[in-house]
């Protein structure tokens, strides 16, 4: 039986989409593989794995007091990961964000790269992980023996900014959840509405609040609908990032301010039931790597307006609204579009849904376990 060792110790405790793809390969890795043995690096508050008790899953944690901060997390990467692989006779390693232990004593390397953001709009980020992550890129396009990117817009680029080889990059593609039907209760619609102050319909975005989503677009876009249409909360769902204290000074200017929703952090309920009850998802976000929001969204029915570039075009297909995410206009009018055509509004409810079955942890997993398999019996 071989031994794979899957580091999660980058993602966060409160989950955003490196998180919930985290997560959710391990629980469906757990579900369908009784071939390997798999050892899982975890940080010791996580408590997303609890309900896992399979003979084949073995959890190592860390001390997340120490190693949550980016220099100690770097030294526990590149210093004790290599001697947890010959202790625990690991074959393969998988880093599932970006970065990875450079000596690993022969043991297969197979790393996810989400996104190039680090590349693209590094002033968004700040110093320390700017010119880490791209240099643990660069490293993984020469090094790894296998890269994973979540949509092929992200293998374009990691091949034009790296000159990665092609041949070893797999495309594999993140889900949508499976939600139960007996979460969308009136009286859970009821709760959440109260909890976060909504009492009209409303316009959704969830997300980080950072630069890169785009938000000031949207918020002088949803100014533009109220003072032309009345109506209507814009609620914006998400942990603040970085780099957003211009968007509160823009919103304070604006006649809206006190129609905009702030919810902050959400747990995965609470997402699930905004998105539900929203009349519109709107994700303007200038580069994604996948656009997890945009596939969840879409899942439950929701007539979504997202972005024309980017992965954003190859996660809708034609079961949504895109939009030039530079151009308030433009996404004011593809909002405005799907608020006065019912038809369209209606047509987007199921082709919206039936797009989002094409995407599955499941087959998530399932392409994962493949890369692994066969890294394992290559030779090289």
């Amino acid at each position: 039986m071989n031994t794979i060792l899957i580091d999660l110790t980058q993602i966060p405790k409160q989950k955003t989409g490196v998180g919930i793809y985290a997560v959710n390969l391990i629980q469906h890795i757990a579900e369908f593989d009784n071939k390997h043995q798999y050892f899982i690096l975890i940080q010791n508050d996580e408590d997303s794995f609890e309900h896992i008790q399979k003979a084949n899953i073995n959890f190592i944690k860390t001390y997340s007091k120490v190693f949550r901060i980016l220099p100690f997390r770097f030294f526990f990467e590149q210093v004790v990961i290599p001697f947890i692989l010959i202790f625990r006779k690991i074959d393969l390693i998988h880093s599932i964000h970006y970065s990875f232990p450079l000596v690993t004593f022969g043991r297969k390397r197979v790393v996810t790269i989400h996104d190039l953001t680090f590349f693209k709009f590094p002033e968004l980020h700040t110093f320390l992980k700017r010119y880490y992550f791209k240099a643990c890129i660069h490293l993984a396009a020469k090094m790894t023996d296998q890269i994973i990117c979540s949509s092929k817009s992200t293998e374009m680029d990691l091949i034009s900014l790296t000159g990665a080889q092609k041949d070893k990059i797999k495309v594999i593609n993140l889900a949508k959840p499976d939600r139960d039907s007996s979460l969308f209760t009136d009286r859970n619609t009821g709760a959440v509405k109260n909890k976060f102050k909504i009492q009209e319909e409303y316009l959704l975005f969830v997300g980080m609040i950072e630069p890169r989503k785009n938000l000031d677009k949207l918020v002088l876009a949803f100014d533009k609908l109220r003072k032309e249409s009345g109506g209507y909360q814009l609620v914006i769902a998400g942990p603040r990032g970085w780099l957003y204290d211009s968007l509160f000074h823009l919103i304070d200017s604006l006649e809206c301010k006190n129609n905009i929703l702030f919810t902050g952090y959400i747990d995965d309920d609470e997402k699930a039931i905004l998105m539900k009850n929203a009349r519109i998802f709107v994700y303007p976000s200038l580069y994604e790597g996948f656009g997890l929001p945009v596939l969840e969204a879409m899942s439950l029915g929701i007539p979504t307006v997202t972005s024309n570039i980017s992965s954003m075009p190859e996660i809708a297909g034609d079961a949504a609204v895109l939009i030039n995410p530079e151009s308030v206009d433009e996404l004011y009018e593809g909002i405005k579009k799907l608020l006065d055509d019912d038809r369209l509004y209606n047509e987007l409810k199921t082709k919206s849904m039936l797009r989002a079955r094409q995407f599955s942890w499941e087959k998530t997993a399932r392409e994962t376990i493949s890369v692994y398999e066969d890294m394992l019996n290559s030779d090289d």
